[in-house]
């Protein structure tokens, strides 16, 4: 593992431990962080998720009101 002035360098998996359980990504001036797969942008500094694909879920159970700004289809 190398380490730059602003990178951390693996050759090999890269994991990151906390004993408190928290991992924090910050910007400059401790904004948010956009996090990347590659070059891909997943998440952006506001953790608005985008390009992740199809979320898939067997069953939701939701236990206050529903909103939806477009139309609610029932596939059964």
């Amino acid at each position: 593992m190398g380490f730059d002035a602003n990178e951390v360098h693996s050759t090999s998996t890269l994991f990151l431990n906390s004993e408190n359980n928290q991992i924090r990504l910050r910007g400059n001036n401790n904004g948010g962080a956009a996090i990347y797969n590659g070059g891909t942008q997943f998440m952006d500094a506001s953790r608005n998720l985008s390009n992740i694909g199809t979320i898939a879920s067997n069953g939701i159970t939701v236990t206050g009101v529903v909103s939806a700004t477009g139309d609610i289809v029932s596939g059964g």
